[in-house]
């Protein structure tokens, strides 16, 4: 009997969030991908997705979210691959952003290296870097970039 009083429980706050608004739905996974739920905060970004409600924003929220479970990594290529499209320097990241942040292509340029796309890769910390000189982000894409290079002769040999 408890068992299925959580298990109703469950379907009621699965059917309930789809009654949510659609920021109520985003500021949700939000709070998911925050505390690095990522299992939990993609249900709610594929939803908004299924609604309808898709931008370069969530693209990158839904990459990051694959990109961070294990034996799904790749499956984020193709939504960071759409993210990285339309970038911004004054990304904000809340509910209305139409734009995805300069980390989407260092996340891109990662997913690349994880799927042995080592050319793909390259090119993608290249383009980060020459668009971010100067800040961290540079820095983190040098990094990456030593590394997928050092990658790519260790498979080549």
């Amino acid at each position: 009997m408890f068992s299925a009083l959580i298990i109703s429980g469950v379907n009621y706050t699965i059917q309930g969030q789809i009654w949510l608004d659609n920021k109520s739905i985003y500021d949700e996974a939000e709070g998911y991908l925050d505390g690095e739920e990522y299992d939990e905060a993609i249900i709610l970004y594929q939803l908004l997705e299924k609604k309808g409600e898709i931008n370069p924003n969530i693209n990158f929220k839904i990459g990051v979210c694959y990109l961070n479970i294990e034996g799904k990594k790749v499956l984020s290529i193709p939504y960071l691959e759409k993210a990285a499209l339309k970038v911004s320097k004054n990304y904000k990241g809340d509910f209305y952003e139409e734009s995805a942040p300069f980390e989407a292509l260092l996340k891109l340029g990662i997913a690349y290296r994880i799927a042995n796309r080592f050319q793909k890769s390259i090119e993608t910390f290249k383009i980060l870097k020459d668009s971010v000189s100067g800040t961290q982000l540079e820095q983190l894409a040098n990094y990456y970039l030593n590394q997928v290079e050092n990658a790519q002769l260790l498979h080549e040999n």
